[in-house]
């Protein structure tokens, strides 16, 4: 065997390689394949001191692809690469968690990452475990207000709201209460996601602070009420987000009014507990 081939890949495989890879006769070929997919394959000569950050963390990943072990612990492992670098790994894990069949423990703070990667989720708050599940379950129907609030792009609304009389009072503005409200009376939190929000001549007094333009949509990040002359943080602190078709006319400073559709949402008490649905809170 070429032996200026094996200390060619001790960057990638570590200082064992050569030991390790006498005793794999395909182990060459496992790491040029990784390599490849990596888009390390230039770099294979180079030692980690002369890797930028983002090359290191494709190194640490390569290493624990060619070592095929049982099972696969990844700490945050695309939080240095570029975005079209990333959301090319991100298929390229996933692909490779369908071929080998083997468990994969998944640490990111990437709320996409986790939906679009995770085939279970285990939602963390200060160590402890908030929510495990499914991804469209954790999405539909989060076990409290911090899962709501973190799992989702955009993260969830969480509105503090009165229910009394049929009505829901919101800063002020009132909607009818939906046949399917948990409670009769009291305060609590409405959970509604950004996508059931629409923009138009009916509902809640706003007025858009932010305006992010993504071509067939955009993220509309509002407050309730008037426009006001806050500038700075606090103009944009505590906004509710909303999502809606990119055509429609709307800049920032500009009033509106916001509807949120309140079939299927989410309810809260006000300490962030899931509303079940026999569960009323005490009144204020």
């Amino acid at each position: 065997m070429d032996e200026h081939r094996w200390w060619h890949h001790i960057p990638i495989v570590g200082n064992l390689a050569r030991r390790k890879a006498l005793k794999r006769p395909d182990m060459v070929a496992k790491i040029d394949e990784v390599a490849e997919m990596l888009e390390l394959t230039r770099y294979l000569d180079r030692r980690p001191k002369a890797l930028s950050g983002g090359q290191r963390q494709r190194v640490a990943v390569a290493r624990a692809l060619v070592r095929e072990p049982a099972i696969y612990l990844l700490d945050e492992p695309l939080s240095n690469l570029d975005a079209k670098l990333r959301t090319s790994m991100r298929a390229e894990i996933a692909a490779l968690y369908r071929r080998v069949r083997k468990s994969f423990v998944y640490v990111t703070h990437d709320r996409v990452e986790a939906m679009t990667m995770g085939t279970r989720i285990v939602v963390l708050n200060d160590g402890v475990v908030q929510q495990y599940g499914k991804p469209k379950e954790i999405c539909d129907r989060p076990a409290n207000a911090f899962v709501a609030r973190f799992i989702g792009s955009p993260p969830m609304n969480v509105l503090p709201v009165r229910v009394q009389d049929g009505t829901i009072t919101v800063d002020g503005q009132t909607l009818p209460a939906p046949a399917d409200c948990p409670v009769s009376a009291g305060e609590v939190q409405l959970g509604v996601r950004a996508e059931r929000i629409s923009v138009g001549e009916e509902g809640l007094v706003a007025h858009a602070v932010t305006v992010e333009h993504l071509g067939a949509e955009m993220i509309v990040g509002f407050k309730l009420g008037p426009a006001t002359t806050e500038v700075g943080a606090a103009a944009s602190r505590d906004l509710h987000l909303a999502k809606i078709p990119g055509e429609l006319q709307l800049e920032p400073g500009a009033e509106c009014r916001v509807r949120p559709d309140l079939d299927g949402a989410s309810w809260f008490d006000v300490s962030g507990d899931r509303l079940a649905e026999a569960r009323e809170p005490t009144l204020a």
